[in-house]
């Protein structure tokens, strides 16, 4: 077997989605340091609907045909992440 073909290494054929994405992370990380107030209310309007996001999964598991063991702190975890996900998109004075 000819292990040449399958040195797959650093190869992607799109290599230029993560160049772009790399430098909007750059322009962004610049972005927060220069002006970290408006930087701050951003990543808590993100972690906000990343909790919405979570609690909706975690209560979709829970109701599910195969519901996991402990399906109860499933449901109280998907509800405390929805309140305080909503809380945190609702006002950024909060966060």
């Amino acid at each position: 077997m000819n292990l040449s073909k399958f040195n797959l290494v650093g190869y992607s054929k799109s290599w230029w989605l993560i160049l772009i994405a790399g430098i909007v992370m750059v322009l962004c990380g610049f972005a927060y340091w220069f002006w970290p107030g408006a930087g701050y209310a951003i990543a808590s309007q993100i972690f906000g609907w990343v909790l919405i996001l979570a609690g909706v999964i975690q209560l979709i598991v829970a109701a599910g045909p195969h519901y996991p063991k402990g399906w109860g702190w499933w449901i109280a975890g998907g509800m405390i992440d929805l309140f305080v996900g909503f809380m945190l998109v609702r006002s950024i004075m909060l966060s």
